[in-house]
Parts: structure tokens; sequence; C-alpha cells
């Protein structure tokens, strides 16, 4: 049985440290495209989802609309690098 307890702090543990892991992953998208793209992050824990991005929320949402449509449309689950 899941400790709701243990679940909150280490949602909220995660919730602290979200900035500082994008700035991480800002850092390693600038290296590998030479320039700032438009990311978000997405992490879950037991019943909760939290999210953190350098976009903002209506460009987040229609990135995830985006997705979920691909998903939806049976788009392949392979690396972009893959697909031609």
């Amino acid at each position: 049985m899941t400790d709701p307890v243990n679940t909150l702090r280490e949602g909220n543990d995660l919730s602290r440290k979200l900035p500082e892991i994008a700035d991480m992953l800002k850092r390693e998208i600038r290296a590998a495209t030479g320039r700032d793209i438009c990311f978000s992050l997405v992490v879950w824990t037991e019943g909760r989802v939290q999210y953190i991005s350098n976009a903002q929320r209506p460009d987040v949402i229609e990135g995830y609309r985006r997705l979920l449509a691909g998903w939806e449309a049976g788009m392949p689950d392979v690396p972009a690098h893959e697909v031609q």
C-alpha cells in the first residue's frame, strides 16, 4: 500500500528540484543543437503529475495536443533520428 505522506514528500522534493533539472536540460539541449529550443518535462509520482517548461503554457498545450494527435493517428514510437 502506498504511504500518502511519503508520496506527498516525494512530490514536494521533486517540485523543489525541477528548476535545477530544467536548467541542466536547457544547457544540454543548447550544447546538442547550438541554440535554445523550447522544451517541457513531465514527471509523475504516485498521485501527482508535475511539469516544468521554458515555453509559455499555451505553447506547451499546443505541443502536447500535437503529440497526442500523432499518437492517436498511429505515429510510430521510434526516435526522430530514425524516421525517414
